[in-house]
């Protein structure tokens, strides 16, 4: 089986994709499957997810299945100039640019794992690229990336109702929910937690699809990612979502709301992070005439207070915040204008786009006394 590749740089950004789901020792190298028409499929996998992804504008004489020596051929790959011949002959990867020849041992294809069943299944519904990626990144800000108990706070949660997907994730202290259409749904549709750390870079794949419908399926304990050239598929975290329906506040019942450009929010809530050490970590949010102040202080070292027209509408009352938990969910929105609900100095603030109702992010506050 023999390759030519004439677009190496086209060639080597899927190759370094399909990397991106490799992990371990087992998980090291990529399965490169030619089929009887000619069409090359790269595969790769870890623990948590797979990937299989077909190549264009390849030469491809030969069919059959052999092992890249992923990372190896990855570096080669950046260093040499097409056209590329890559040959795959008696258990070895003989890779040709110019005068220069490469030879690589390779491993037998069946110590390849076994991916069967992972991205074949029934399609549970479609979405578009761009809403679905998204919706994950917005949906998963409050993840974390260690596994921790309780489980479900290492993942994303994705769970559709009629044409209706919500995507959600809490650590417990705060929550990001994000809502996008979606077709095709069928039987009771999605309910599941996958892994947040495989999910990140699951979406930055699918960001490139461009205006595609992907399709999710159910593979053999996992949920699947297909579009026309990519399938991505990402294992199950086995735990329940909390009901988060109950713990979100309506925002009509906010005691008040304030109005407020978000990059003079994000601005401020960066400058006092300052001095709101990991120690303290805490910032007071006050209404002020004309607008709201920001302020923290380290008891005998330092004190900042920050100014910012805004529109305050309610009643008046102080209440303290996590500034780590601020700066993320502020971060996570792309409107130029925020909404921000309040309840009271010991219930949670809600932090919506004024004019997007698809994206929600609540945050737990913490005692005055500890600004």
């Amino acid at each position: 089986m023999r390759l030519t590749i004439n677009d190496g740089k086209a060639f080597t950004r899927l190759f370094d994709t399909v990397m991106r789901f490799t992990g371990g020792q087992m998980f090291e190298n990529v399965l490169c499957t030619v089929d009887k028409d000619g069409k090359l499929l790269l595969s790769a996998c870890s623990v948590e997810s797979s990937i299989i992804a077909q190549c264009h504008n390849v030469l491809c004489d030969g069919s059959g299945s052999a092992i890249f020596p992923a990372k190896s051929v990855s570096a080669l790959l950046k260093k040499v100039d097409a056209p590329i011949h890559i040959e795959f002959k008696d258990e070895k990867c003989i890779v040709e640019s110019g005068k220069c020849r490469y030879r690589f041992a390779v491993p037998p294809v069946d110590s390849f794992p076994d991916m069967s069943g992972l991205h074949s299944g029934e399609t549970l519904c479609s979405v578009k690229t761009q809403d679905i990626a998204k919706a994950i990144l917005f949906g998963g800000t409050c993840a974390t990336l260690k596994n921790e108990y309780p489980v479900y706070i290492a993942g994303v949660h994705i769970n559709t109702s009629g044409n209706i997907m919500e995507i959600a994730s809490t650590d417990t202290k705060r929550l990001s929910v994000s809502t996008i259409g979606c077709s095709d749904v069928v039987g009771d549709g999605i309910d599941a937690i996958l892994p947040w750390r495989v999910m990140k870079d699951a979406c930055r794949v699918i960001e490139q699809f461009q205006d595609e419908e992907i399709r999710i399926t159910e593979g053999k304990g996992a949920l699947c990612f297909t579009g026309s050239d990519i399938s991505i598929s990402v294992r199950r975290l086995a735990a329940a979502f909390p009901k988060i329906k109950s713990v979100i506040p309506q925002k009509q019942d906010a005691l008040a709301v304030c109005t407020i450009l978000r990059k003079e929010l994000l601005g401020s809530i960066q400058r006092i992070s300052v001095v709101s050490t990991k120690d303290t970590g805490c910032v007071k949010l006050s209404p002020d005439v004309d607008g709201i102040s920001l302020s923290a202080a380290v008891e005998g070292a330092c004190e900042i207070n920050e100014f910012i027209q805004s529109d305050w509408n309610g009643q008046s009352f102080d209440s303290g915040w996590n500034i780590d938990f601020l700066s993320s969910g502020v971060s996570a929105f792309d409107d130029d204008v925020l909404e921000l609900f309040l309840y009271g100095a010991e219930k949670p603030m809600i932090i919506a786009g004024r004019d997007e109702s698809s994206r929600l992010y609540l945050v737990m506050p913490i005692s005055l006394s500890s600004v």
